[in-house]
């Protein structure tokens, strides 16, 4: 098994853990978002600059925002911002949050 493939892996499990407490009763899962954040962060800087995307880490990230915000009185904002940043750095490469990353001229 590849390195990507095994950081997607990774991606996965944490995914599952945040939706299983997602949809349990509570606040919401601060901890497991954490875990499936930085998952899809330690994946999204391995594959940085590759043209190919692992089907099933594209597959969690497309729509999660959507179905977070069906969740809204349990989602703090600030995870909202987390997710589009996730988004970012899967499907176009770059950090909306990193100060010097911008395109020259701006």
């Amino acid at each position: 098994m590849s390195t990507d493939d095994q950081l997607a892996e990774r991606v996965l499990k944490a995914y599952a853990r945040f939706d299983m407490a997602l949809h349990s009763k509570g606040p919401f899962p601060e901890d497991e978002f954490e875990r499936f954040f930085q998952a899809v962060w330690r994946y999204a800087e391995a594959t940085k600059g590759q043209s190919r995307i692992h089907r099933n880490v594209a597959e969690t990230l497309y729509g999660l925002e959507d179905i977070l915000q069906l969740e809204a009185l349990r989602v703090p904002g600030r995870i909202l911002a987390a997710v589009d940043r996730l988004a970012c750095l899967v499907f176009a490469g770059y950090d909306p949050q990193f100060e010097g990353d911008e395109p020259p001229g701006l």
